[in-house]
């Protein structure tokens, strides 16, 4: 019998906070080998709180630092400003001893499997590193406990002396499940754990990690872009873009009301698996702007249906709203009024009207032979 069994489900809501970081910032990159290039902005300004025994979801385009926020919280890389808090201890401010030691109860699964295990080691000498690192286990007491976390994955005992090379890419993301939580962390970190996976095998590896949490008790933040995957796993969901955060809810709020724009066109790009089914498209404009030169004001007017002139001059503030939830967005009441697929102007998004102002005044040039150029 789990935990899950014996206690009733309490609200991420009512749960104290285990995890607690404010003013992330993160950037990459500020010189090349002729002249100076502006920063990478990976991650800029972000705060979040995770709640205890919560699986919260973070969820964003590719290159929206999902995953650099996510090593930020481990400290696995060193943020350029803000705080991280665990279980009330800061973080930042512990030295290499006292993080070393802090480290056991913070722990990570990666996204491929096939770069995270060190090829030239056994199963059982991956799994049993941390256990002596940590000083869980001596001697024959290791390999038992390398043998209890095998089978906590579902994998047998005898795979502790093959090496990751005779494994596949869902055996080996199970390996490296088992080594993140032989040191019995209270806080797990998933960076897109089955996007190196056949479609067949995500499952499989996200329901794992979902019935290991209710057993173990401990913390998920999962990682991801793939928005099916978010919805069945995760209690809250954080949506990013350019390195911020534009919206915060719980996760059946979310996708049955989406109140950002961004957060409205990703979930309408999902593809829908009844070939009937018919839907309005919130569709996204344009590319994503450089994160190293992030649009003024809102960072997704650039690319947004619902863009005014206020949206190009004024960065929105995350706004808290009833249930749990928070959102940056100017006009988020009007939009979700309007409904989703709406504009609040029957004008086209800033990227687009310039585009048409360009092709106007190619029009308006004479041509080769004289005289303007007419549609």
């Amino acid at each position: 019998m789990t935990k899950a069994d014996t206690a009733p489900e309490q609200s991420p809501l009512l749960r104290p906070n285990i995890l607690e970081a404010e003013g992330i910032v993160k950037q990459f990159g500020s010189s090349r080998l002729f002249g100076r290039s502006d920063p990478v902005r990976a991650v800029d300004g972000v705060s979040l709180q995770v709640r205890k025994g919560e699986r919260l979801a973070i969820v964003g385009e590719s290159g929206c630092g999902k995953s650099t926020l996510g090593r930020c919280l481990l400290r696995l890389i060193e943020a350029d400003a803000g705080s991280v808090r665990f279980e009330g201890v800061d973080l930042m401010s512990l030295d290499d001893k006292a993080m070393r030691q802090t480290r056991k109860a913070l722990q990570i699964v990666f996204q491929d499997p096939y770069a995270s295990l060190n090829p030239r080691h056994t199963v059982a000498t991956l799994i049993g590193e941390p256990i002596r690192f940590h000083g869980l286990a001596k001697g024959r007491d290791v390999a038992d406990h390398v043998a209890r976390m095998l089978g906590l994955v579902g994998l047998p005992e005898a795979y502790a002396s093959r090496y990751p090379h005779e494994f596949s890419g869902g055996q080996r993301q199970r390996i490296a499940i088992a080594r993140a939580l032989a040191s019995g962390p209270r806080l797990l970190v998933g960076d897109e754990p089955v996007s190196a996976l056949d479609v067949s095998i995500q499952a499989q590896i996200i329901n794992l990690l979902e019935d290991l949490g209710s057993e173990l008790g401990f913390t998920l933040v999962l990682i991801a872009h793939n928005l099916a995957v978010i919805r069945h796993v995760s209690e809250r969901v954080a949506v990013m873009y350019l390195g911020e955060i534009v919206e915060f809810a719980p996760a059946d709020a979310l996708f049955e009301t989406p109140l950002h724009p961004y957060t409205q066109a990703l979930i309408a790009s999902a593809p829908i698996a009844d070939p009937a089914a018919r839907r309005q498209h919130a569709l996204l404009d344009g590319d994503p702007p450089s994160p190293s030169r992030p649009p003024s004001g809102c960072r997704f007017h650039t690319r947004c249906a619902h863009a005014r002139a206020r949206c190009s001059s004024e960065r929105p503030v995350s706004e808290t709203v009833e249930g749990g939830r928070s959102v940056s967005c100017h006009f988020w009441r009007e939009i979700a009024a309007a409904g989703a697929s709406a504009p609040l102007a029957f004008t086209p998004s800033i990227q687009r009207q310039q585009r048409i102002a360009v092709f106007a005044d190619a029009l308006r040039q004479p041509s080769s032979q004289g005289g303007s150029i007419t549609p």
